[in-house]
């Protein structure tokens, strides 16, 4: 039986992580092309998307417990097919609420920050048209967690894949021009995620569009989507800001930490794309038996995800403090920031057991419908202990860009207990006594 769920999660999930993947490496080709251009433009993209994520990441966490929430439906035997339209029209809004307040604060905090100008142009160029794109981004997530609750998940991931290719042309083809067309620099980065978000979207709409019905919208059920992702929203943003913040601020240490520092982002955030991918499958797995109130397979699958996460987390493990060299060198070929990022991904190689198993367990309280205490847990982990940690270490006592990390792995590390004694000691005991009472 821990066969069967080994191998139905890595059925699920493994779509989920191309998906992911496909998100994320959209940005990782943003950095691919800039590393090509310059040094100044590789930190420069790296300091906007630390200050712009959280706010695309607020919307993204407003969708992301979409699936578990008609899983567990599903698992109580109740139709979801009619809820594409709900979906899509939350999906629609929230994005559109993430790029308001990015178009509200960004500038402020880009101004607070004091850097250099020609960074600073940069900044400001990129950051003006990227944001334009958070609705299509964030609706197509939306669409591709109705789908993942069904757990129809081969169509909308393998179209993530196919856009990396294209994301790479379209900006090689921006931002260094062709024939007549001059380059657009760091604006041809921005129209081409811009460009690519929507068309993702506008593809996805239409497959699902000729399968179901669009009906018409119930409020309701958009206001239960908000009051139940807002705290998954709040846990993904906090956490995501807090890194966002280290990509951020590097930029006053100068352009090699910012460019050093956006290379390890990149690597660390493209190997986390598994348990991130896991732990979604996980919910959706938690939710449907939660639902139908069946402990036994409960129990199969939260342990075939553990085994499976603890197998990966060996082997990045080992990867990461074997072949650090190698790793970045995948990335960029500017030695000093090989040099520079050799030390910061040892960091991260250390913090990798906690960092994995803490995503794993948010997917897991998702699953179970539990998302106010472990906002609670982030928020007080990164905010209160591992950013104030970072900013000490890395303008009092002049660790550099390591300090940061070092912050970072400490809340990591709380989170991870923190979420462990919760998850044993309160959400099993609970769950049980529900299932018990039923």
């Amino acid at each position: 039986m821990i066969k069967s769920a080994i191998s139905h999660l890595m059925k699920l999930s493994t779509p989920i992580l191309f998906g992911f993947l496909g998100n994320h490496l959209i940005t990782v080709g943003d950095i691919f092309i800039a590393a090509k251009h310059s040094t100044l433009m590789v930190g420069a993209i790296g300091v906007a998307n630390g200050s712009i994520n959280p706010f695309l990441h607020f919307g993204l966490g407003l969708v992301m417990g979409i699936s578990s929430v008609l899983a567990f439906q599903r698992g109580q035997t109740k139709k979801v097919e009619n809820k594409f339209s709900d979906v899509f029209i939350y999906s629609v809004l929230v994005g559109i609420l993430s790029s308001a307040l990015c178009f509200c604060f960004n500038n402020f905090l880009i101004q607070f920050l004091n850097l250099q100008s020609d960074m600073m142009r940069l900044i400001q160029n990129y950051n003006n048209i990227i944001i334009y794109s958070f609705p299509f981004a964030v609706a197509f997530n939306g669409l591709k967690e109705y789908l993942q609750s069904k757990e129809s998940v081969i169509f909308p991931n393998v179209l993530m894949i196919l856009a990396i290719g294209l994301n790479i042309v379209l900006n090689y083809l921006l931002v260094f021009g062709f024939s007549e067309f001059p380059g657009l620099n760091e604006k041809g980065l921005a129209y081409s995620s811009l460009g690519l978000r929507f068309l993702l979207l506008v593809i996805l709409f239409i497959y699902i569009w000729k399968k179901e019905e669009f009906k018409k919208v119930n409020f309701q059920s958009v206001k239960f989507q908000f009051n139940f992702n807002f705290p998954i929203s709040l846990t993904y943003t906090l956490e995501i800001a807090a890194f966002c913040m280290v990509g951020t601020f590097t930029g006053k240490l100068g352009p090699l930490a910012a460019a050093t520092n956006n290379i390890i982002i990149s690597i660390c955030s493209t190997t986390f794309m598994i348990p991130t991918a896991l732990g979604s499958a996980t919910a959706v797995m938690v939710g449907y038996h939660y639902g139908a109130k069946n402990y036994r397979m409960l129990k199969l699958y939260l342990k075939a995800a553990v085994i499976l996460n603890f197998s990966f987390t060996l082997i990045t493990i080992a990867t990461y403090l074997i072949f650090p060299e190698t790793i970045i060198s995948l990335l960029t070929s500017d030695k000093k920031i090989i040099i520079a990022g050799i030390s910061l991904i040892q960091i991260v190689a250390i913090f990798q057991y906690m960092d994995n198993f803490q995503v794993l367990l948010l997917g897991i309280q998702r699953g179970f419908k539990r998302t106010k205490v472990p906002a609670i847990i982030v928020l007080s982990s990164h905010w209160l202990i591992g950013v104030p940690l970072g900013f000490y270490l890395v303008f009092k006592l002049d660790f550099g860009v390591r300090g940061f990390w070092i912050g970072l792995a400490t809340a990591l590390s709380l989170i991870f207990f923190n979420l462990l004694i919760y998850f044993r000691y309160f959400t099993l005991v609970k769950v049980k006594e529900q299932l018990r009472v039923n």
